[in-house]
């Protein structure tokens, strides 16, 4: 497969933000009657610099549920059936693809988001098959959408997506956004990115072997003598500057924005701003106040995660990984009669195929980052906060809209 990743130029970017305007007009229908559920929606572009697969298309954002509770130990997160007008349930695309593949994917995802709720409210779903019947839902979808793009064009094939949700009951409402997130939004967001970063070992990696690359090649250079270059080096050894950095550069990556600022002394005046504060900061940052961002929005300095694309993957994975420890003991009890031994043992091999599935989808999602880069050197961060606060232990789906404990769907 070819990658055709692109600078987004001015003119790219007024094109693709019309086009999508225009798509999600066209997707946008009437409600079907009082037992539908409309499914709200937003679109709007993001741009991730290449840190993350040139192959990435799009990413789906869930919005935290039951308010934003730093201290949590558990964040909820509420499913897209329960997106509101003013909550919709968020779908950024990256800009810097062909529109073309910008339509087909936003197009994708909406086919398939109607498609797997109106399976999950069928109720013919077996929890021993899901896995397989979510794939030969999403495959299908993906060939509906394939198939009418290139027999009648992105238009028609937007109007068969719609009109299929309509048949569904889950009439569609979508809206282009630009900035893709708001100020809060975004700062709301800070404790779940955290909480992805700690629980996974491959997202650590990628993102700390990036900013060691940064803050260790970091190059001074004048028309000074070596030894007074060499003291320069040594005051940012020794002020932990690169250290300071190192920790605005992670912020940057996990958070969306990283904060630094100096005092009128910058060697004895160093202060890490939080990014949960970012709504404040964005109505003025103070002179001597550097300020870094991960993907970038169209019409914002404010800046997305990095690692936004695997939150939903983190809480797959932490659903199957609870599987195979709830199932273990059945599986392994020989007074369990066969029957609901046999049953535990279908779980199981459906978590551990889930499981395998979503580790390689953290790879291709994470590309060259996670294998082309040199392992991170010990004390890149300050003592005691290589794990990065507040966070929640877990993740969950919450599908209820009140903030309780549910199932979280495939």
């Amino acid at each position: 497969m070819t990658i055709d990743y692109r600078d987004a130029t001015p003119s790219h970017v007024d094109a693709s933000a019309s086009t999508l305007d225009e798509l999600a007009r066209v997707l946008s229908s009437q409600p079907a009657g009082p037992d539908s559920t409309t499914l709200y929606v937003r679109i709007g572009h993001v741009d991730h610099g290449g840190f993350l697969n040139l192959r990435l298309h799009n990413f789906s954002i869930l919005r935290p549920s039951g308010g934003h509770n730093e201290s949590a130990d558990v964040a909820e997160l509420s499913s897209p059936i329960h997106a509101t007008e003013e909550q919709p349930f968020i779908e950024a695309i990256v800009i810097n693809q062909p529109i073309e593949i910008q339509i087909e994917s936003a197009l994708k995802t909406l086919a398939t988001l109607v498609a797997r709720q109106d399976l999950i409210q069928s109720k013919h779903l077996q929890l021993s098959n899901v896995d397989q019947i979510t794939r030969e839902t999403d495959a299908s979808s993906y060939s509906d959408v394939a198939d009418s793009m290139r027999k009648h064009g992105w238009r028609q094939a937007a109007r068969d997506v719609s009109m299929a949700a309509v048949r569904a009951k889950l009439p569609l409402k979508v809206s282009y956004q630009a900035p893709l997130l708001t100020a809060d939004e975004v700062a709301e967001r800070c404790p779940i990115l955290r909480s992805v970063y700690n629980s996974s070992g491959k997202v650590r990696a990628a993102v700390d072997k990036t900013v060691a690359l940064t803050t260790q090649g970091m190059i001074i250079r004048g028309d000074s003598s070596t030894e007074v270059m060499r003291y320069f080096v040594d005051l940012i050894d020794l002020a932990s500057q690169r250290t300071y950095f190192a920790h605005l550069l992670r912020d940057a990556s996990v958070c969306g924005n990283g904060y630094l600022q100096f005092g009128k002394v910058p060697d004895c005046e160093v202060v890490l701003l939080r990014p949960d504060d970012t709504a404040a900061l964005s109505r003025g940052l103070g002179p001597r106040t550097v300020h870094l961002n991960g993907m970038q929005q169209i019409d914002s300095d404010i800046g997305i995660s990095e690692i936004e694309p695997l939150v939903l993957n983190t809480i797959q994975r932490d659903v199957f990984q609870d599987t195979l420890q709830r199932m273990g003991p059945f599986a392994s009890d020989k007074t369990i009669p066969a029957e609901h031994k046999a049953q535990a043992e279908a779980l199981i091999a459906q978590a551990t195929r889930a499981i395998d599935s979503i580790e390689k989808t953290f790879d291709e999602i994470l590309g060259p980052v996670t294998t082309n880069l040199l392992s991170p050197p010990s004390g890149l961060y300050f003592p005691d906060f290589e794990m990065m606060s507040p966070a929640p232990k877990r993740l969950r789906i919450s599908i209820n809209n009140e903030g309780t404990r549910s199932a979280t769907p495939t």
